[in-house]
C-alpha cells in the first residue's frame, strides 16, 4: 500500500513543481512584440489615453514615416512604428 501511496505523492509533487515553474515563468502582461501597433496599444505603452495619442497625430507631433494611416469609412485607422514612436515621444514630446 505504501508504494501506491508513494507513487501518488511523487506524482503530485511533480505536478506542483511543474505548475510552480509555469507560474514563475509568467511575466504578466507583455508589451506587443510586433513592430506596428494600434493607437490603443501605443497609448497603453506610453501610459496615455487613445484619444491623447490621436490628438498628437492630428497636431503633427509624429513624423509621417512613423505612422501608417488607412482609410476606414470617413475615419483613418492608424498604425505606429512602436520603437520609433516611443523613442521620438520620450526625446521630443516628453511625459506630461
Amino acid at each position: 500500500m505504501t508504494s501506491n501511496l508513494e507513487q501518488k505523492v511523487d506524482l503530485l509533487i511533480g505536478v506542483v513543481q511543474h505548475l510552480t515553474e509555469k507560474v514563475n515563468g509568467y511575466g504578466g502582461v507583455k508589451p506587443p512584440v510586433h513592430k506596428w501597433v494600434s493607437s490603443a496599444e501605443l497609448a497603453k505603452m506610453l501610459g496615455m489615453s487613445q484619444r491623447s495619442i490621436l490628438n498628437l497625430v492630428h497636431q503633427g507631433k509624429f513624423p509621417d514615416e512613423m505612422i501608417k494611416a488607412k482609410k476606414r469609412g470617413k475615419y483613418n485607422i492608424y498604425k505606429f512604428d512602436s520603437e520609433k514612436v516611443k523613442r521620438h515621444y520620450e526625446e521630443n514630446i516628453g511625459f506630461s
